[in-house]
């Protein structure tokens, strides 16, 4: 059955958790394909919105535009939104320098082919046992990656993710030949069961 990250890490569950990822942290790898509007928002949201306060050190961006640089992480990321009161002005400058260096690095990774397994090539830069990789055109809030973070962190060898998926043998009400049907959210939902889960937003073990 499909349990939230809060009953996974319980006691009740602590049976099935044999080894607890020693992680304080995590790295984040966005899948993008030349839609610079879609990163702006997804880099404003994982290093502006979530950032370190969920537990995420690194950003990464794939970019596979063989036939064009990537941009300074500097040009696209949007800048952090805050609002400073009358008494803050004064020490607005030095909080600038500060808040730098409390949000997550973030760096381009120019790939070599443009390919959808070019997300899976290895990072030399990464310093943490835990990935998180997303698509561009998703964003997950950070309360519950927080929470995704955390169950993962109970079971490491597992993908944990945000997209379900259900392969089963074909149900009456479906008229098919195939032997094996693939099935989405409605029916994961219904029978709360899954054996997929989409990399398009999970964690797993950088190994």
């Amino acid at each position: 059955s499909i349990l939230s990250p809060q009953e996974i890490t319980s006691p009740k569950y602590k049976h099935i958790s044999k080894k607890v990822s020693k992680s304080t942290s995590f790295a984040v790898v966005i899948n993008t394909f030349k839609r610079p509007d879609m990163l702006k928002l997804s880099l404003d949201h994982w290093v502006n919105k979530c950032g370190r306060k969920s537990n995420i050190s690194q950003v990464f961006v794939v970019w596979a535009e063989l036939d064009k640089d990537p941009p300074k992480p500097e040009d696209i990321l949007p800048p952090k939104k805050k609002k400073l009161r009358s008494s803050d002005k004064d020490e607005e400058q030095q909080q600038k320098g500060k808040s730098l260096e409390d949000e997550p690095e973030v760096e381009f990774l120019r790939v070599p082919k443009d390919s959808l397994n070019s997300r899976f090539l290895p990072i030399s830069n990464l310093k943490s046992d835990a990935v998180f990789m997303v698509d561009d055109d998703v964003r997950i809030d950070c309360a519950s990656i927080t929470a995704g973070f955390e169950a993962w962190r109970h079971f490491p060898n597992a993908l944990v993710g945000y997209y379900p998926r259900l392969a089963s043998q074909k149900l009456g009400v479906f008229e098919s030949k195939a032997e094996m049907i693939y099935h989405t959210w409605p029916i994961v939902f219904a029978k709360q069961k899954f054996n997929i889960i989409l990399t398009k937003a999970s964690f797993f073990s950088q190994e």
